[in-house]
């Protein structure tokens, strides 16, 4: 199945892209994050990440469907 990933801010720098589609089999959010970061080392160094499934936050046991739209924020921090 393909779904669409979009990232932000550093993710973006560390992909090279905004915006890609991967095809993928089932999977939560949670493993999927996991491809992407295997994908993108980088991520690795985020312990945690923002990630919403068609435009709503969601826990990362959540399935993934196909052409689903999935958004990759990193950790931030506000006072």
């Amino acid at each position: 199945m393909k779904v669409h990933i979009k990232y932000y801010a550093k993710y973006a720098e560390y992909a090279g892209t905004k915006k890609e589609d991967l095809e993928v089999e089932n999977m939560t959010l949670q493993q999927l994050l996991a491809f992407i970061r295997g994908k993108y080392p980088k991520m690795k160094e985020d312990k945690t990440s923002l990630v919403a499934l068609n435009d709503r936050f969601e826990k990362e046991d959540k399935t993934v469907s196909d052409g689903d739209n999935i958004s990759i924020f990193p950790p931030v921090s506000g006072g």
